[in-house]
């Protein structure tokens, strides 16, 4: 667990000074609430990987189903979240639209990365 934390803390600082550079160096406006999607993206990573290995260690032969049940649950709330504001804000659609796709993908990365090599340990 420790080596997953340290990879999500590494992440959500790599992705927050990257949004920071990009509206320090560019003339792309991204709202600010991105910071707050990240960190949500963390803590919903950190969940979801902690029920994954909770799921392995009580039933190994259920652990695809908890992990794409894990990644649906992901992609629901990032369609939720996305639909939502971006009704709510009709400014900056597309600069927010792909800063949470490319959040999403990191983050999904970072938990299917980890979660396999914690299940072949």
């Amino acid at each position: 667990m420790s080596k997953f934390l340290t990879k999500g803390v590494i992440l959500t600082a790599i992705l927050g000074a990257l949004v920071m550079a990009v509206m320090q160096f560019t003339k792309l406006v991204i709202p600010e609430t991105l910071y707050l999607v990240i960190l949500g993206y963390f803590g919903l990573t950190i969940f979801l990987f902690q029920s994954m290995v909770k799921a392995h260690a009580k039933s190994p032969a259920r652990f695809v189903t908890s992990f794409m049940g894990a990644v649906a649950i992901k992609m629901l709330a990032t369609l939720f979240f996305l639909a939502a504001y971006l009704y709510i804000n009709e400014e900056n659609r597309v600069e927010m639209a792909m800063s949470v796709f490319v959040i999403y993908i990191s983050y999904t990365i970072l938990l299917s990365s980890t979660i396999i090599n914690e299940v072949r340990d």
